[in-house]
């Protein structure tokens, strides 16, 4: 009986799936604002390498790849009509992200890789049934290994691990709070453990918590999906292109 009213309460002040996708697109503009935010920094950094700077000045971007992979997890299992579109879609765009990533930073391994990983994860985690079924894992594990090892970029594992967490979370959300240690660790693993990176966990979390549970009054601000997509690599791309030509117009000057 205690069990009982504890659902029906729950029920009771649980947001309507209206009022979700409101505080979720404003959660995945404030994501994308922060990884701009991180990564105009990073061209600043390129250009002025400043090692005490560095990590305040990125510190905002912590939010963006956790944020992100609540909102992958949060949009397959709830948004989605189609999840196998849902999955590739973001691999096409990881694979158009690339280029873009690799002129910027110089290496491989583009943020759209473990969210696509996690989503696929996700979805073999939905099809995969009968005799296969106990070997999800052990090749959710090879698929991840493959991919960080294929680009030398070790956060891949927490970040598709993050994924799955999030997605553990979302189905039952009566016992989210279970996982709250686990996807902290996860988040910790995927980011440096200097101070100024630490503190926007809890930060992100929040932010997180409240986008599923809070009523808010705020005007709402859609973000199309294409908008979303296109907005890594495209910004990606411009940031090198800047960044090349100040470069060169800097070495033009000595």
């Amino acid at each position: 009986m205690m069990r009982l009213n504890a659902i029906k309460r729950y029920d009771s002040i649980a947001l309507s799936a209206q009022e979700v996708s409101a505080n979720l697109s404003w959660l995945k503009l404030v994501a994308m604002a922060a990884m701009l935010l991180d990564h105009i920094a990073i061209a600043y950094l390129q250009l002025r390498p400043n090692d005490a700077l560095e990590a305040l000045l990125r510190m905002p971007g912590r939010i963006s790849i956790p944020a992100f992979a609540f909102l992958i997890a949060y949009g397959y299992e709830k948004f989605s009509s189609d999840r196998v579109n849902y999955a590739l879609r973001l691999w096409l765009f990881a694979l158009i992200s690339e280029p873009a990533y690799i002129a910027f930073f110089d290496k491989s391994g583009n943020a759209l890789i473990p969210l696509a990983l996690g989503a696929t994860i996700l979805l073999l985690e939905d099809r995969v049934r009968g005799r296969f079924e106990h070997l999800v894992p052990m090749l959710a594990i090879l698929m991840t290994l493959f991919f960080a090892w294929a680009t030398r970029e070790a956060s891949i594992v927490p970040i598709t691990v993050l994924v799955w967490m999030f997605h553990r979370a979302i189905r039952d959300a009566r016992y989210a709070a279970a996982w709250g240690a686990p996807i902290m660790l996860t988040m910790l693993m995927s980011n440096n453990t200097h101070w100024q990176y630490m503190v926007m966990i809890p930060v992100t979390l929040a932010m997180i918590a409240a986008s599923v549970s809070l009523r808010s009054r705020v005007p709402v601000i859609r973000v199309g999906k294409w908008t979303a997509y296109s907005f890594y690599p495209a910004h990606l791309a411009v940031l090198a292109l800047v960044v090349s030509i100040l470069a060169v117009g800097c070495r033009g000057c000595h």
